[in-house]
């Protein structure tokens, strides 16, 4: 029997390191589709008609996000101007209850 020099792990337990597979980038699964999906590199990142299609979304919610703001704008100055018309049949803010008051100063 051979004995191995002390400190020394003797060869039969010895285990093999683990290779890991290199991570392939090009083909990722698709982790919520469930389905591999080639990387597209260089020149066929993005086709022409691609950047046209992703450029006419990001303007149309652009133009759409513009028209709802321009909307809520005209919408505020018809309530403040509504308000105006109020306060001035009524005599002020006073007449109204306490409650709206406070409500109508934090608003306006």
């Amino acid at each position: 029997a051979t004995r191995t020099p002390a400190g020394a792990v003797p060869s039969h337990t010895h285990v093999p390191p683990v290779k890991l597979a290199p991570i392939d980038r090009d083909n990722i699964v698709d982790v919520e589709k469930g389905r591999k999906r080639r990387r597209r590199r260089g020149s066929e990142a993005m086709g022409a008609h691609e950047v046209w299609r992703r450029e006419r979304d990001l303007s149309r919610f652009y133009v759409e996000r513009q028209l709802l703001v321009e909307g809520y704008r005209s919408m505020m100055v018809e309530i403040r101007e509504s308000m105006r018309r109020l306060k001035a049949a009524r005599g002020g803010l006073d007449s109204l209850p306490q409650a709206a008051q406070s409500q109508m100063k934090l608003l306006f």
